[in-house]
């Protein structure tokens, strides 16, 4: 069986076919189309199309992408794309096929980009690690339970279970208000119709604190959540009593539950904290289950988290590759104390 690849600069029907057979079959992979590769204002992507030759025959059998982002570092914008959508049917999934075409899509972006990177999942890892990816780390979820008794019944008798749940609740609330306490008297919590030109000047003060960090422009938070298909999402604001924004976080509802920080940020970072105090019980009182913030990156932010109970679980790999325009050393990309990352810089 021979292989081949090729760029697509349109969603065709075969490679929407390959995504909505192997990734999703429930998203509308046109919509994807259009809202990821074509209007990013951090510029267009490109897909490419996996194609098996053979009896005569061209069959498209699998499918992947890169879309554009802005990273910052010491206030220079650096290119980098993102690999997404990464698909190939069931009858081809051997090394081969895999590797070509992901190795397309490298050498592409190393001609275009300052790096490229991606979150490929356990089983596509290796394919990345044979092409010369490198490892940043790992993306941790930081989960917060809200609400213990729903946890409990997994291993105790229902009445135990609502007892024991009231019991760690109350121990979880006595920290909480405490630090509430101690929030200044000078911030409220108000959920924000979408970024405005606050979210810009939050960004802009915000970006020093980090070598690396993604676009977070109101531009670039409106396309990636108040543009994106099939899925709501709410913003926090941290207002202080001029109404300028401290911080903000970006909650979705995946699933039936579950409250998930997609993104956010704050300057300096104590106003997280401040932010996580205001926010929390919020969504106790919308009787949600759990609190989940995915983030990889310096360890400053991972230690406000943990001190406002959100606890570290498994996390999922993160991969670059330094392309070949001229770019700030290499070694930058490879330490994740270096990093800002939450699931606004992901494909999802």
């Amino acid at each position: 069986m021979e292989y081949s690849v090729r760029r697509s600069e349109t969603a065709e029907e075969a490679v929407v076919g390959v995504w909505t057979r192997n990734l999703d079959g429930r998203r509308d992979w046109w919509a994807r189309f259009a809202w990821f590769y074509r209007e990013n204002p951090s510029g267009q992507g490109c897909a490419f199309v996996l194609e098996s030759n053979g009896a005569g025959t061209t069959e498209v059998v699998g499918g992947a992408g890169l879309g554009t982002r802005t990273f910052f570092h010491r206030g220079k914008p650096l290119k980098a794309m993102i690999n997404a959508d990464f698909a190939v049917d069931a009858a081809h999934r051997t090394l081969l096929p895999a590797l070509r075409l992901q190795r397309a899509i490298r050498e592409h972006a190393r001609g275009v980009a300052h790096f490229a990177y991606g979150f490929p999942n356990d089983s596509a890892v290796g394919v990345f690690r044979r092409l010369g990816y490198r490892e940043v780390g790992r993306m941790t979820r930081y989960v917060l339970l809200l609400r213990h008794e729903t946890y409990l019944e997994r291993f105790v008798p229902r009445a135990l279970a609502h007892w024991g749940g009231w019991a760690l609740d109350g121990l979880r609330r006595g920290p909480e208000l405490a630090r509430r306490a101690r929030t200044p008297s000078t911030r409220r919590l108000e959920w924000l119709p979408e970024a405005d030109d606050r979210f810009d000047r939050l960004w802009q003060e915000a970006s020093p604190q980090y070598a690396l960090l993604g676009d977070r422009s109101a531009a670039f938070l409106r396309w990636r959540y108040a543009r994106r298909p099939g899925n709501r999402s709410e913003i926090a604001g941290l207002l202080d009593t001029s109404g300028e924004l401290r911080a903000y976080a970006v909650v979705t509802e995946p699933e039936a539950g579950l409250a998930r920080i997609e993104d956010f940020l704050a300057s300096p970072e104590a106003e997280l904290g401040h932010l996580l105090d205001r926010l929390v019980p919020e969504l106790r009182a919308r009787r949600l289950l759990r609190v989940e913030v995915p983030f990889l990156g310096t360890r400053r932010v991972g230690r406000v988290l943990e001190a406002h109970g959100l606890a570290p679980r498994e996390a999922k790999c993160v991969v670059f590759d330094p392309g070949e325009s001229p770019s700030p050393d290499a070694r930058l990309y490879g330490d994740s104390e270096n990093w800002y990352l939450t699931l606004a810089d992901e494909d999802t």
